[in-house]
């Protein structure tokens, strides 16, 4: 049955591979600075099996949207829209929501950014054809 609930839940299920993410990124930053390739591709591995479930989840999130009778209103808008007490409990996880996949974006720009110098030191590429931000 969808319900505000059910789609609570799927965000709920969301913020937990976000968070799954940022500890897979964590990891990848200390692997990067140790150079250690193996560590690295395995974490862009988990990486990437994370950003498969999260593909199902949001398709399930689109669903259950349509079905409560909210098809396409932005995630921001949610959360005023939920009723009684789903709408506290749905403020509150869109804002765990916003904020780690902010910290995932912040530390993936980062890792960017080291992997760019050390390839700048190693020769790999030189500094004028580095990718611009």
């Amino acid at each position: 049955m969808a319900d505000w609930n059910s789609l609570t839940e799927v965000h709920e299920k969301l913020l937990a591979l976000i968070e799954e993410m940022l500890g897979y990124e964590q990891e990848k930053r200390q692997a990067l600075l140790r150079d250690d390739t193996v560590r690295i591709e395995q974490m862009l591995q988990r990486q990437q099996a994370c950003a498969m479930q999260m593909e199902t989840l949001e398709r399930q999130r689109m669903m259950l949207q349509d079905a409560i009778g909210f098809p396409g209103t932005a995630e921001e808008l949610l959360a005023g829209m939920a009723e009684g007490p789903e709408k506290e409990k749905m403020a509150g996880v869109m804002g765990k929501l916003r904020a780690a996949a902010g910290e995932l974006r912040e530390l993936n720009k980062g890792d960017l950014e080291i992997a760019r110098t050390f390839l700048q030191i190693n020769g790999g590429i030189m500094p004028e054809a580095a990718p611009s931000r």
